[in-house]
């Protein structure tokens, strides 16, 4: 195994730990129908193509974007390292009846066909990513002519390391282990500290 490989390994590791809690950390809470619900959904609308279209989400975690995709019209394929975080986008999608393909695979490297969709939508990934500039240029390749990505990110590690939220009390001494380890391998590959951040928008 490779250094990438155990490094890929650990971080999706953490997301495993902490999938069931995920969508209740705190700056992840949009509940349906909540006004931080309508307004992603105005914003993926005003970001996405013109419904149908062939939308891929990377490191879809529990699916939240690639569901409101759905809700939109687009066809939606979402793929994760993840499989405890599969599961829960795939139960979330059967609860609210809305059709999206979730699947095993790596965000740096999708295997998919040249050219097979319309845009590509990353939320909160970006910052993990092991290979970002590798990563770009092959989901490069997965667009149309006329595609997009559309990548939601923001500041999520500080000084002090990673911050994660949402755990229950009987879960925190695993997830602040994981945590440690996310945290020493994002700093060590300069996924999210490293370099020129972008400017806060509110």
């Amino acid at each position: 195994m490779d250094h990438d490989e155990s490094t890929q390994n650990r971080i999706t590791g953490f997301w495993n730990t902490i999938a069931a809690g995920y969508e209740a950390h705190q700056g992840n809470v949009a509940a349906l129908g909540s006004n931080e619900y309508k307004a992603w959904v105005e914003a993926l609308r005003s970001l996405l193509p013109s419904t149908p279209a062939d939308v891929l989400d990377v490191g879809t975690g529990t699916g939240f974007v690639a569901l409101i995709a759905a809700e939109l019209g687009h066809r939606v394929v979402g793929t994760d390292l993840s499989e405890a975080m599969l599961g829960e986008a795939r139960r979330e999608a059967s609860r609210r009846g809305v059709q999206v393909r979730f699947e095993f695979g790596d965000a740096v490297t999708p295997e998919f066909p040249p050219g097979t969709f319309d845009a590509i939508v990353a939320r909160h990934l970006l910052w993990t990513l092991r290979e970002p500039a590798e990563a770009f240029q092959n989901w490069r390749g997965l667009l149309g002519p006329h595609g997009c990505v559309v990548a939601i990110d923001g500041h999520w590690v500080s000084a002090s390391g990673a911050r994660c939220g949402g755990a229950s009390a009987e879960r925190a001494p695993v997830v602040r282990s994981c945590r440690e380890t996310l945290t020493h391998d994002v700093d060590a590959h300069g996924m999210a500290s490293a370099g020129r951040r972008p400017t806060r928008r509110c």
